[in-house]
């Protein structure tokens, strides 16, 4: 029988407990999910870590868009490489924000989400402590720019 520390993760798996143990601590939660498939894709896309800031009250009504890194940047996308997965859109205060802060997104960021279900960002959890504390402060950006709802 092997020793409890054997149990103990190491490495990557190590590394990796400790940004969701932080992102915890920040009040962002971890999970698995899948973006929508694409188009131009056969298969559904294998499910991806999703790091999420809790719905306000202001978006609890708000339905769901999902901003998604496509494989290719194309003039009918929303900006380069990033297209919309859904037929939902966010405020225009939200958009202006996305057009100013895709370009600096890390390659490892696959999509974006914000609605009912809260801020989202779909991350293959490439990088560091430093990687992720920009990835939250750019969700809680996107949330605060939700208005009250009338």
């Amino acid at each position: 029988m092997a020793p409890i520390i054997a149990m103990k993760p190491r490495g990557k798996q190590s590394r990796l407990e400790q940004m969701r143990l932080l992102a915890r601590n920040k009040g962002v939660l971890y999970s698995m999910r899948r973006l929508p498939q694409l188009k131009t894709e056969s298969g559904q896309p294998d499910a991806l870590p999703v790091y999420t800031l809790a719905p306000t009250e202001k978006m609890l009504g708000i339905d769901e868009w999902i901003l998604r890194r496509t494989q290719y940047a194309h003039d009918v996308n929303f900006y380069k490489e990033w297209d919309w997965a859904n037929s939902h859109r966010p405020p225009q205060s939200v958009q202006d924000f996305l057009l100013k802060r895709l370009v600096n997104l890390p390659a490892s960021v696959e999509g974006i989400s914000a609605g009912h279900n809260g801020v989202a960002v779909f991350w293959r959890e490439e990088g560091d402590e430093h990687t992720l504390i920009e990835l939250v402060d750019f969700l809680r950006h996107i949330q605060a720019l939700y208005p009250l709802q009338d």
